[in-house]
């Protein structure tokens, strides 16, 4: 695992506020501060060759009031995939976007706008993909209440 400590022990050393670690093989945990997310990623991508970006994903922390966004990102050459993780405030959700540094960001930022809330300053395009003439509260945030919407829209009773 020395090529993960290494890249563990660069993270470390560049970014203050940031906490690295080797989570297994192949494998590296990243947990910083929202501001400090576009730094870490151009960095993985300029200088440690990250130039894969997998996945965009988002968690609902309902009980902390937060957001958990996590970029998935990879390089082909040391065959190692690195997890950045930031939490952000559920009550003002806004991520810089990082369409600048990986274009593929594109379409996650738009679902996570639209299904969470969040929002990316930057990103030149966030109009629906799935919900077109959406009017309630974002659908795969916890306190949605899938039950009330069904009701309302479907008339629906058990």
């Amino acid at each position: 695992m020395m090529r993960e400590q290494e890249l563990v022990e660069r993270l470390n050393a560049r970014f203050s506020g940031l906490e690295a670690r080797v989570q297994r093989r192949q494998r590296v945990i990243v947990s910083a501060t929202r501001e400090l997310i576009p730094s870490v990623l151009l960095w993985l991508k300029e200088q440690a060759g990250y130039h894969q970006l997998t996945l965009i994903s988002c968690v609902d922390w309902i009980e902390d009031g937060e957001f958990e966004l996590v970029y998935h990102v990879a390089s082909h050459a040391s065959g190692i995939h690195v997890m950045v993780k930031a939490r952000i405030d559920r009550d003002q959700p806004v991520m810089e976007s990082i369409v600048p540094i990986y274009v593929p960001a594109q379409p996650y930022e738009r679902e996570i706008h639209e299904l969470f809330g969040v929002d990316f300053p930057g990103n030149p395009d966030l109009t629906p993909l799935y919900l077109d003439d959406w009017h309630e509260l974002p659908p795969l945030r916890k306190d949605f209440d899938t039950k009330a919407y069904a009701q309302r829209t479907y008339d629906y009773e058990q």
